[in-house]
Order: C-alpha cells, then sequence, then structure tokens
C-alpha cells in the first residue's frame, strides 16, 4: 500500500465507522485486497461524510473465494448475501445486506470484482444484456434457475421432474450459449487507479482508496465530479463499454 493520504474525514455520527471497522478486520482475517468506490468514495472525497444510498467496495476478481469466505463469517453474524443480482453464480457483483442492528444510511453493501486485461481493469456485467439475442438468452436462463423454487405452473411443474443434474446441464448450455453471443455494458477502468491504493483517515480508523482518488473519480464521474449535478449520468464518465460477453472466462460458482 502506497503512503497514506492526508485526507480524513470526521467521525460520523452513526454506525457507519462500526460498519466499516467490521468489514475491514473480516476482510483482512482473509487476505483480501480491497477499496472504497462509486459513490462512498465520492461522498467521501467531494463531501467530506459517508452518506449514502449504498456502501460501495472493489477488490479484484482472484479474492472471489476469499471474499466467500469472509460472507460466511458475515452470515454467521446476521448479514444476507446475494450473489449477481440473484443468480446462482458470483462472477462481478455481490450485495451484501446489512442488519437492522447498525443503523446506517445505506441499503445494502455492493461489491463489485475486477479483472485485469492488460492496461485495463475490467467488468463485464453479465447480468444486464443489451443485445436482443442475449436479453432472450438470459431471460430464459433466469426463468430456468428459478423455476426449481417457484415450480406453481405447468411448465415448472413439468421442468422439476427432471434430475437435479440433468436440469443444472439444461441451465449451464442456456447460460454458456449467451455468454458466446451476448454483450454488455461493461466498466473499463485504466488500472493504474487501482494498482496503487492509499488510505482515508475516517474517525480513527484508515481505510483503503484508490491513490489517484481524485484523477479516478474525474475518469468515472466527469470532469465536473466534484459539483453536485442532480441531471449527471453514467455516461458523463469516460469507464463505459459495450463489449461482447465472450471476452471473459465463464462466471465462477460459488
Amino acid at each position: 500500500m502506497a503512503d497514506s493520504t492526508h485526507l480524513s474525514i470526521p467521525n460520523p455520527t452513526d454506525n457507519s465507522l462500526e460498519l466499516l471497522t467490521y468489514i475491514k478486520k473480516t476482510f483482512e482475517k482473509h487476505g483480501i485486497i480491497y477499496w472504497l468506490d462509486c459513490g462512498i468514495l465520492l461522498k467521501a472525497i467531494r463531501d467530506g461524510h459517508l452518506k449514502s444510498s449504498d456502501l460501495d467496495i472493489t477488490m479484484w476478481q482472484k479474492d472471489i473465494h476469499n471474499c466467500l469466505q469472509a460472507c460466511e463469517d458475515m452470515r454467521k453474524d446476521g448479514f444476507i448475501i446475494r450473489y449477481q443480482n440473484g443468480l446462482p453464480h458470483l462472477e462481478s457483483f455481490l450485495q451484501i445486506f446489512i442488519p437492522e442492528r447498525y443503523q446506517t444510511p445505506y441499503g445494502q453493501i455492493d461489491i463489485e470484482f475486477y479483472t485485469q486485461l492488460g492496461n485495463e481493469a475490467v467488468l463485464r456485467n453479465n447480468h444486464r444484456p443489451i443485445n436482443p439475442i442475449g436479453r432472450k438468452l438470459f431471460a430464459l436462463y433466469r426463468a430456468l434457475v428459478h423455476r426449481q423454487s417457484h415450480a406453481q405452473s405447468f411448465k415448472n411443474k413439468l421442468y422439476g421432474f427432471f434430475p437435479h443434474n440433468i436440469r443444472k446441464k439444461i441451465e449451464n448450455i442456456v447460460f454458456q450459449l449467451y455468454i458466446q453471443t451476448g454483450k454488455s455494458l461493461w466498466y473499463v477502468i485504466p488500472v493504474h487507479h487501482f494498482k496503487n491504493l492509499s488510505t482515508i483517515q475516517i474517525g480513527s480508523e484508515r481505510f483503503p482508496i484508490p491513490s489517484t482518488a481524485k484523477d479516478y473519480l474525474a475518469y468515472r464521474y466527469g470532469p465536473k465530479w466534484n459539483q453536485k449535478d442532480p441531471s449527471w449520468r453514467l455516461s458523463d464518465g469516460q469507464f463505459l463499454r459495450i463489449r461482447p460477453l465472450r471476452k471473459l472466462p465463464s462466471a465462477q460458482c460459488p
């Protein structure tokens, strides 16, 4: 980790610091490299507070299995874990729902996993297809994986008659067809923004952030990142790309 920045924000008046400290200790226990990102980083740097709808954290995809181990610890402490927006696999997006006892402003913890491809850190959003054939195959895949738990209609009951291993093979075939033909909206970040980390002081604790935090926020949110703009859109930044899904390996199953 690079030298700490001089950035700091005061101790939050809610339980945000308690939650962040718990996450920090849990991730460090499992050897996970992570950093604060997206909206929570923007609020901390631009506004000097942690009042955000979600707690955004980023890490490398190679730490997925360590993160799943950390999530098991968190599950035992009352957190609820959701993979890839409700799918039975995990590749780039994980949600952790926070127990009410923390009383923080966050709806959940959003964790994004990036992969390095050359000079880029990329996240392909395989749960967000944007081309017609991709949408159809993805809708079919979602329907198949959820029919096992919602077997009310005749089609669902009929599908339920297939042995579990056959259903899994069918779902995997559909998913692989989707990966080979679908396109999605990728997040693409110059890798140097994520390679070197610094820290920000929050109350009595320090937490990792990109060492190029301000330049990174300008890249992600646009040149007016340090001004509140109610009309801001994702496309104001430079990090969005439309790419075929097949450019990355298939999703990893937890």
